[in-house]
């Protein structure tokens, strides 16, 4: 926890979630089943993952007068890999201008939906207390991975079909082990 915020202003703050979660999409790819790419403008991932977030570009730079070419690639790529919906996120403190007209040209819409949460390190108690019943442990089964799965459906609020299938897909059988990938 190399950089802890102190200036806690409502656009530090969502600057600072925002950063976070650009920062869980990059960390995704040491899951074998994630594609990253990145250049030094953009970052392209893909999950297996059925909800936009889990699929994405980030941009990293502002916008050159025509990035038509590009904005088809990207999308071009998304689609040849079956993915329904993506995300085109832009960084902290990158500017609006130019992106939004292009984006908007080739069907993108902007949605202000992120959840941004954040707390004072002071607020927190020293030792929080864990709620009763509160399990956490990692994925070794199918019983497991079905618990992880309802959670994760009701939360993002997805199709458990679509999910489950997706799961299903990554799950590879071996004696006694049931592993991701």
């Amino acid at each position: 926890m190399d950089n802890i915020l102190s200036d806690l202003s409502e656009a530090r703050l969502g600057d600072a979630a925002r950063t976070n979660l650009y920062a869980f999409f990059r960390y995704t790819r040491r899951a074998p089943s994630v594609t990253l790419w990145e250049d030094e403008r953009l970052s392209r991932w893909r999950t297996p993952l059925p909800h936009y977030w889990f699929q994405g570009v980030l941009s990293r730079a502002a916008a050159e007068p025509d990035e038509g070419a590009m904005i088809e690639a990207m999308t071009g790529y998304f689609r040849q890999q079956g993915v329904e919906s993506f995300a085109w996120w832009l960084a902290p403190g990158m500017p609006v201008e130019g992106w939004d007209r292009q984006l908007k040209a080739h069907g993108f819409e902007h949605r202000a939906n992120t959840p941004d949460m954040a707390l004072a390190l002071s607020d927190l108690p020293v030792a929080p207390p864990v709620p009763a019943g509160l399990d956490i442990r990692t994925v070794n089964g199918l019983d497991d991975l079905r618990t992880w799965t309802q959670t994760f459906v009701i939360g993002y609020e997805l199709d458990r079909n679509s999910v489950l299938s997706e799961a299903a897909r990554a799950v590879k059988r071996g004696p006694g082990v049931v592993t991701c990938t």
